[in-house]
């Protein structure tokens, strides 16, 4: 059978919907004697999009993608004569269902928010609802937006699927989607190990300039991650406990929300405790989850929080907020804090900095619980929920996997 991936993205982009989907191609490569993959990119991207799957994946330039709503735009969309989110005509819709065809794809698979309306079967993930949780952090147009795009898609789908359960209980309180068509498929960072030798790691780090000991936060700089509070904690354990706790956050800078960033840093004298590197390759990254002392993941809003993982998967001992799905996903290899009290934070980052054993607990349980989360089974979840979509049989264990996925 043949599947067509919706990939509209630049996969070299860090970030969570731009490595899961990186990772699911890759993925369902090993599956290639039974299943063909379309990926429907921007013409522009196509060739990073080639370079980045196995060959047997065919890259498609597909000029039908939708936008992203951004602010703004509510004047170009009002002069059209569309509303916010602009459905496609019955003719545009036939249009790119006749291109699909072409191809011999039998179905549409839609990894993160953005999807188009088709009469081909679909499965969408929508990742998570954080304008509902969080509206102050959108326009209102931006929330209409949103509702409206993935109520639309999910109720089109032939399944939804989410990476947590959180998220599917969000889905069913907010749109009603039957639970029994949603599936939770788990799965992990596609990252490699460490690429380096220790001595090698460390000269990683000098070359940043980066302490020996430091609590590591990889983030992009938006609001939910909550970089604010944070800052304000380290501030609350210099002040109160006169321990200067060294942060080193990395990830692309989102400009709107910066400036309060870079004056909260001033405000509170935290420059000579706290370095922002911007993006740094995955070498780099590698190394600085090898050589930190903790994890601290203050986020109040996830839809899976890959850092949580990648923290397991490098032996990392983790703290974080307790929010939206990451107890979930983080269980006994985390300390949990109320990620709106920088008191809290303070209080539970310092216990865990100062205590040895407890690190040492914590990554051990990381260890054992990494294996709940797995990108082989989460392919083959995918490719039993594929040829179930299609009306292909399947085999007793698919079948139970994909089961055991709408039953999470």
């Amino acid at each position: 059978m043949r599947v067509a991936i919706h990939a509209p993205l630049d996969p070299r982009t860090a970030g969570g919907v731009q490595t899961n989907a990186v990772a699911l191609v890759g993925n369902l490569a090993r599956f290639s004697d039974e299943l063909g993959v379309d990926i429907l990119v921007p013409d522009r991207l196509g060739d990073v999009w080639r370079a980045a799957v196995p060959a047997s994946c065919v890259v498609r330039p597909w000029p039908h993608s939708p936008s992203w709503y951004r602010e703004g735009q509510r004047r170009s969309f009002l002069a059209r004569g569309r509303r916010l989110y602009e459905f496609v005509t019955r003719a545009e819709q036939s249009e790119r269902d006749s291109a699909l065809r072409s191809y011999d794809v039998q179905m549409l698979h839609f990894p993160y928010q953005l999807a188009f309306d088709t009469q081909l079967p679909s499965i969408y993930e929508p990742w998570d609802l954080q304008h509902v949780h969080l509206p102050h952090f959108f326009t209102q147009d931006e929330r209409t937006w949103r509702d409206q795009m993935y109520g639309r898609a999910c109720r089109r789908a032939a399944l939804v699927v989410t990476a947590t359960s959180a998220t599917k209980k969000d889905l069913i309180d907010h749109f009603g989607i039957p639970a029994r068509r949603i599936a939770v498929v788990r799965r992990d960072s596609n990252m490699a190990g460490p690429a380096h030798q220790r001595l090698e790691r460390q000269r990683i780090l000098a070359r940043h300039g980066l302490p020996e000991t430091f609590a590591f936060f990889p983030a992009r700089t938006y609001p939910h991650k909550n970089h604010l509070r944070l800052l304000e904690a380290l501030a609350i354990i210099r002040d109160r406990n006169a321990v200067k706790l060294p942060l080193v956050c990395c990830g692309r800078i989102f400009d709107a929300h910066w400036p309060e960033i870079e004056s909260a840093i001033q405000a509170h004298g935290l420059q000579d405790q706290v370095r922002f590197l911007g993006s740094v390759d995955e070498d780099e990254l590698a190394a600085l989850y090898a050589e930190a002392t903790l994890l601290v993941f203050p986020s109040r809003y996830e839809g899976l929080g890959l850092p949580l993982l990648e923290a397991m998967q490098f032996g990392l001992p983790i703290v974080a907020g307790r929010a939206s799905c990451i107890p979930e996903v983080a269980g006994d290899a985390c300390v949990l804090f109320d990620p709106t009290s920088p008191v809290d934070i303070a209080d539970v980052l310092l216990r865990v900095w100062n205590d040895e054993d407890l690190r040492r607990t914590l990554a051990i349980k990381g260890s054992q619980r990494r294996p709940m989360f797995s990108w082989p089974k989460a392919a083959a979840t995918f490719l039993a929920a594929y040829r179930k979509i299609a009306g292909l049989p399947l085999s007793r264990e698919a079948d139970a996997l994909l089961s055991a996925a709408i039953e999470s």
